[in-house]
């Protein structure tokens, strides 16, 4: 069994009796079902529509967690004070107290970290569990304070849960279809052309901020590029900002990628232009032939 670290994360708790009604209003996930479910993923939009930032919503009993990339927390703590009026919420940063790292799902009993069949969130007094796939289904999520991590890390090695690296990490991310906010895509992505809309997306929950871009997109079909992994079978390194062909043409540019531990294929994030999107379409990068994951 592996854990692997994450790289740091923006952490604001959010709390008050409004906290849901407010992020209600600015995110583009229906949060009505979060008290069941336990945690969503979302993007967090500015007026335009554009990409604030993008991650998880903890249910935390009297606050919300929302857990996102690093270096934003500044920029969203202002954002959220712009649009608090009238309401009882109170977003503080937290960043510094929390660590974050994805843990092999088969260690979840060990921790005592039970998952509900439908809730998707296990704590305990020191232990926040997501069960998501955002570094493939083989690995759970887990957030623990900051002054616990280092007996909770002797406590994984005891267990025979070793640390793994960080390239392996990066093949489950990608494999598992989690983008990085800052190195995928950042504040000039919309939130459709991130190729997450079933995870992260409501489209039938009504208005928040960047709602009109989002509908408008989704009626008219217009994102005109959009974040796709794919892979080669070749051992090469690829670097981002690679370019992406089809023949002769320019359709798109590496974001990450990271090579198979075991096989040695390469597996990347990119995006892609519109009308190449096919499965079929014969992928160039580097002189090497890659296909669509």
């Amino acid at each position: 069994m592996k854990y692997f670290p994450l790289t740091p994360r923006t952490v604001l708790s959010i709390r008050g009796a409004d906290r849901t009604t407010l992020l209600q209003r600015l995110c583009t996930q229906d949060l009505r079902n979060l008290p069941h479910v336990g945690f969503q993923e979302a993007f967090l939009t500015d007026v335009k529509g554009k990409t604030l930032a993008h991650g998880w919503i903890i249910d935390g009993n009297d606050q919300l967690l929302l857990v996102v990339a690093s270096d934003v927390a500044v920029k969203l703590v202002n954002h959220l004070d712009r649009y608090i009026i009238r309401e009882d919420v109170t977003p503080v940063d937290q960043s510094g107290s929390w660590s974050w790292m994805a843990i092999d799902s088969t260690a979840a009993p060990l921790l005592d970290l039970q998952f509900g069949t439908e809730r998707k969130v296990a704590q305990t007094d020191s232990l926040i569990g997501l069960q998501c796939d955002a570094y493939t289904s083989k690995y759970f999520v887990v957030g623990t304070t900051s002054d616990d991590l280092p007996e909770f890390q002797a406590r994984l090695i005891e267990l025979g849960i070793q640390q793994g690296a960080d390239d392996e990490r990066e093949w489950l991310r990608i494999q598992g279809g989690w983008p990085e906010f800052g190195s995928d895509f950042d504040s000039n992505s919309l939130p459709q052309e991130i190729n997450r809309d079933r995870e992260a997306i409501s489209f039938t929950k009504g208005c928040y901020l960047g709602q009109e871009t989002v509908a408008r997109l989704d009626a008219l079909g217009q994102v005109q590029k959009k974040l796709c992994r794919m892979k080669l079978p070749q051992v090469v390194a690829i670097e981002p900002g690679t370019k992406i062909g089809v023949g002769e043409t320019e359709v798109g540019w590496v974001t990450s990628s990271a090579r198979c531990p075991r096989s040695g294929e390469s597996i990347l994030f990119g995006f892609v232009k519109r009308q190449f999107w096919a499965p079929s379409t014969p992928l160039s990068i580097d002189g090497h032939s890659a296909t669509f994951l």
